[in-house]
């Protein structure tokens, strides 16, 4: 089994994929749970959208949400997988992506949801906790959940993002690319920004680039 995945903004979509992605949407919020309501909602054009396919076939898919579009917080909306690949662990990995490229894309901070109240067991094995009553939308019962995630930084983690602002991304908007690179740091192991820059260094120069 061929599992591979796609983050894109709306504008870097093929007609194909938006139609795949779409009609994917279609087929288990309106068709499967037998709710008429309008998907389409204009908020689309300026998430993210992540896209899990089997065997070049999309299997399930997640949009991110920025900050401040739906909620205070940065959001993951949209979630779905295909009925045929249901219990083949697509929901838990385009989760685990979602959560990944929110962090990535718009930085450290909390992921807020607004989840249907009968997948409420396997939000909160990722990590998310109920925030408030649970609420009716569109004929279904959801409740809004939250993930917190340390906004935090050490000052040796402050030092390295000005270091490779000033000398690699001067001309990236902050706090995009230095927070993706200080994620990367982290999850190295390295002690010091010193041995993380020595290791990495030509890795940033073409990344700048790329």
């Amino acid at each position: 089994m061929n599992v591979t995945h796609s983050v894109k903004a709306f504008q870097d979509l093929t007609v194909y994929e938006l139609y795949a992605l779409l009609k994917l949407r279609s087929e288990v919020f309106v068709v499967e749970q037998n709710c008429v309501y309008l998907d389409l909602d204009d908020k689309d054009q300026v998430c993210y959208h992540v896209m899990l396919y089997r065997n070049d076939q999309l299997v399930a898919c997640s949009r991110l949400v920025p900050p401040g579009l739906v909620y205070e917080e940065m959001a993951i909306g949209r979630v779905i997988s295909a009925g045929a690949v249901r219990g083949l662990g697509m929901g838990r990995k385009v989760m685990g992506l979602s959560i990944q490229y929110c962090q990535e894309l718009f930085g450290p901070g909390d992921i807020r949801i607004g989840a249907q109240t009968y997948a409420l067991g396997f939000y909160s094995s990722l990590g998310f906790v109920p925030d408030g009553e649970t609420y009716d939308e569109d004929g279904i019962e959801h409740i809004e959940m939250v993930k917190k995630i340390s906004k935090k930084l050490s000052r040796s983690k402050m030092s390295i993002l000005d270091l490779l602002h000033s000398l690699f991304f001067s001309d990236f908007p902050r706090p995009i690319v230095p927070v993706q690179l200080c994620l990367h740091w982290e999850s190295s192991g390295l002690r010091s920004p010193s041995h993380f820059l020595d290791l990495h260094k030509s890795c940033w120069c073409l990344h700048r680039y790329a």
